[in-house]
């Protein structure tokens, strides 16, 4: 969605992407859309600039998915209670760090990308940014009726799938699922729609539900710095080691159950766990990560427990692009590395 929206602008006057029919009131039938020889136009590489069309082979095989998608589900997994809400740094975290016993991140100041001088000062707005604009954890049994977990995770599942092929930056897929997940918080949707999230036909009625307010720090956006205080300053950064943490963080995507934690929590999580998995004779956590991430190693439990059983977890026939993607040479492998069944409870001391 997101991706689509910004695309528009990069289009050219000669080729502009279809736009729908401003006096229908309704989106046509998705028959009508994945039938057109273009159904989500020409969006443009964002790592390349050069435009490519989608196969519609792909939105109708999506299509039929969610379509065969039962309502009945599995029931949900319990909700850790203490985790529905962010768990601010409190004062004494930082008066329990010394600092010495944490390494400065910020003092590079030569690479003019890493703000070292108002790095702290972001984070922290992110930190009280990520509150506003995060959907209701609750809203398919609150809000939906015709759609379940399932069909979200098919209909995620294909955007990464579309996020890979056509390369687009990692943000946009997280942001395209904030908004989507977002417009779901306040929406009814037919499981015939679903798909339309994914498409041109449902953009103005989704911007305009948000406000056109669809920038917000996701998972992604924390994860860069907690990797960077992760590895420290002077370390070589291990390529295995970030793949397998964004590669935990893009299968929370995929659970709704997994809408209950913060981003911020997600991202320090995934990078727990990577940790753990990647070198279990450590100490996982840090008084370093506790400084940058304002979470102690309590306040992740509940959610590196779930990161880890999304890992074990048997994935539908049709829910493959997550670890199809991270399979691959170019990210290390990730989505292969063994995995432990369960995490020794003093790690959480």
């Amino acid at each position: 969605m997101s991706s689509s929206s910004s695309s528009s602008t990069n289009q050219s006057n000669e080729n502009p992407i279809p736009r729908p029919n401003r006096s229908k009131t309704r989106a046509p039938p998705l028959g009508d859309v994945v039938n057109r020889r273009n159904p989500l136009g020409d969006i443009t590489n964002q790592k390349t600039g050069s435009r490519i069309s989608a196969p519609s082979s792909t939105l109708v095989h999506c299509s039929n998915k969610i379509s065969q998608s039962k309502k009945a589900t599995k029931p949900p997994k319990p909700i850790a209670k203490s985790n529905l809400l962010v768990p601010y740094e409190d004062i004494e975290l930082r008066n329990a760090l010394g600092e010495d016993e944490v390494d400065d991140i910020d003092s590079d100041l030569v690479d003019p990308q890493l703000c070292g001088v108002f790095a702290s000062d972001i984070f922290q707005h992110l930190r009280s940014s990520e509150v506003k604009k995060r959907p209701a954890f609750d809203y398919m049994e609150r809000v939906q009726s015709n759609i379940n977990a399932s069909m979200r995770t098919i209909l995620i599942d294909w955007l990464v799938e579309v996020a890979e092929e056509y390369r687009l930056l990692p943000e946009t897929l997280y942001l395209a699922v904030n908004c989507l997940d977002r417009y779901l918080s306040g929406n009814v949707i037919t499981k015939q729609n679903l798909q339309l999230l994914g498409l041109l036909e449902m953009e103005s009625s989704v911007l305009n539900y948000l406000k056109f307010e669809l920038t917000t720090p996701t998972a992604k956006c924390f994860l860069r710095r907690f990797l960077r205080a992760a590895q420290g300053k002077t370390e070589v950064p291990s390529i295995l080691f970030e793949s397998l943490a964004c590669y935990l963080s893009e299968l929370s995507l995929l659970d709704y159950a997994m809408l209950r934690y913060a981003p911020s929590l997600v991202a320090a999580s995934a990078v727990f766990l990577a940790q753990y998995i990647l070198h279990p004779s450590r100490k996982p956590w840090s008084s370093t990560l506790e400084h940058y991430t304002s979470y102690r190693a309590k306040h992740l439990e509940a959610c590196v427990k779930n990161l880890l059983q999304l890992c074990h977890e048997s994935p539908l026939s049709d829910v493959v692009a997550v670890r199809k993607k991270y399979s691959q040479d170019k990210y290390k492998f990730a989505a292969k590395k063994f995995c432990p069944n369960s995490l020794p409870q003093e790690l959480f001391l």
